[in-house]
């Protein structure tokens, strides 16, 4: 049978537009190919690569021509080498097998491994299977950042302090099982009951902490939480921002440490040296006693410079601590004087050479009395040290500047001032104004300046009265 001109013109104009469709589909192919960022290797069914497109040497660091006309097995990891093989055979087995998924190890050319997240489907033409298209996806870092979340993730559930986060933008809680522990409530909870808001004693605090992380700021200090049951919970928290790459917060991470078991071991201590405080005050109390049964002149001076001592250390801004110290101290500084010969004590008339010397002794006595007593003060240093000179002249020790520790420092111009105010069995008192006169001459000779200092203020100025 013969075909008509006009037939054959319609038949040879039908595979032209065939033709074309095949032109155009395998064109544009290639353009997609070309740009992809992905691998693409094309190879038939004896595993010769027939094809691959440039992003192989992005990411692998070949060349395209350096793969095509061969099989390229060895650059897969040996683990992950049957995993692919039985994907390729699943594929070429059955016309209608599903796309193969897998995660494959590839060798760089510099001879680190990539992990690929490699997809692989059939070509084919009129039914029959020509070629194997494998699509490879770079997934290195994704899985360097997956493994990190979930170390990260580990460490945070494993962590004893507990741990919140919250997604401010997404309105979501993550949190980890020490904080679910501590405070009673799941993430769902939490959000029902009003937000993290809900665990705060002080609402005015859990905005303050809000504010502060909005700002871009950390928070960090000590609060009340209390737990769904309604237990407070003393924590230190710490609460930093989360920001994104642009510098905007979007979350906030906030470490709760538990302090409950630390603050009832402070309330203990305090007890402790509070009965620890009692029992020197009434220690105290009886060498004031024995000493005043002795010589009521000493006890009475104890007394007042220990009072003098305290408003000089207050006028210089010591702590409260520092200033019981020297209370304790001053009321009895001159104890060593229980060893001296009452008859010299009370003496009316000026002392011989050796009774001065036994009562220089008095400071060194102390401190033997005193060096085996606990306290939470340096009483017996103080004692020991409250006739030393910032220039070396006094005693027992000569000692200098800071080898005197301050609280020395400051009973010995509290006991000079008193000492020249006051009357004595043997001499007249010389008056507080003569006394101040030898505190500003000798400030910063004899006596530290800052406490001479403060002396002189508190009496010219602010009108301190020996009492």
């Amino acid at each position: 049978m013969r075909i008509g001109k006009s037939e054959a013109q319609k038949i040879e104009k039908k595979c032209l537009i065939e033709k074309g469709k095949i032109l155009h589909s395998e064109n544009l192919f290639r353009i997609l190919a070309e740009q992809s960022s992905d691998i693409i290797f094309i190879s038939n069914r004896e595993g010769l690569v027939i094809y691959v497109n440039p992003a192989l040497e992005k990411c692998l660091g070949l060349k395209p021509d350096e793969m095509i006309g061969t099989i390229q097995f060895d650059i897969i990891h040996p683990d992950d080498l049957n995993s692919i093989m039985n994907a390729i055979d699943t594929l070429l087995s059955d016309l209608n097998a599903p796309v193969q998924h897998r995660e494959v190890r590839l060798r760089h050319k510099d001879g680190s491994w990539r992990i690929f997240d490699a997809v692989g489907s059939m070509l084919t033409r009129n039914n029959v299977i020509e070629h194997i298209m494998i699509e490879l996806r770079d997934i290195t870092e994704r899985k360097k950042m997956e493994e990190e979340l979930l170390f990260i993730k580990k460490a945070m559930e494993d962590s004893s302090d507990a741990i919140g986060i919250k997604d401010l933008q997404r309105d979501q809680f993550y949190m980890n099982k020490a904080i679910i522990e501590l405070f009673e409530y799941t993430p769902e909870e939490l959000r029902a009951a009003g937000g993290a808001t809900a665990i705060y004693v002080n609402k005015d605090i859990a905005r303050e902490v809000l504010d502060t992380i909005r700002a871009g700021k950390s928070w960090n200090g000590e609060t009340e939480m209390v737990s769904k049951s309604g237990r407070e919970i003393p924590v230190i928290l710490r609460a930093d921002a989360i920001k994104d790459e642009k510098g905007k917060t979007v979350g906030i991470i906030g470490v709760h440490t538990d302090i409950t078991e630390r603050k009832r071991a402070e309330v203990q201590l305090e007890q402790t040296l509070e009965r620890l405080r009692n029992a020197i005050e009434a220690t105290v109390k009886v060498l004031v006693s024995a000493l005043e049964s002795r010589d009521p002149y000493t006890a009475g001076h104890q007394s007042r410079c220990a009072k003098l001592a305290c408003a000089i250390a207050q006028e210089m801004g010591l702590d409260k601590e520092k200033i019981e110290g020297i209370l304790m101290a001053g009321v009895i500084h001159d104890i060593g004087k229980l060893s001296v010969p009452s008859e010299i004590l009370s003496k009316p008339t000026k002392l011989t050479n050796l009774e001065y010397l036994l009562i220089k002794q008095h400071s060194q006595s102390g401190y033997e009395m005193l060096k085996h007593v606990e306290s939470p003060w340096p009483l017996a240093q103080i004692v020991h040290q409250h006739h030393e000179r910032m220039d070396g002249s006094g005693y027992p020790h000569n000692l200098k500047n800071d080898e005197i520790i301050i609280e020395a420092r400051i009973l010995a111009v509290a006991d000079v001032v008193e000492a020249m105010a006051s009357h004595r069995p043997y001499r007249q008192a010389l008056g507080i104004e003569k006394a101040l006169e030898e505190i500003e001459k000798n400030k910063g000779i004899l006596y530290d300046e800052s406490v001479a200092a403060a002396c002189l203020r508190l009496f010219r100025e602010k009108d301190y009265q020996l009492t």
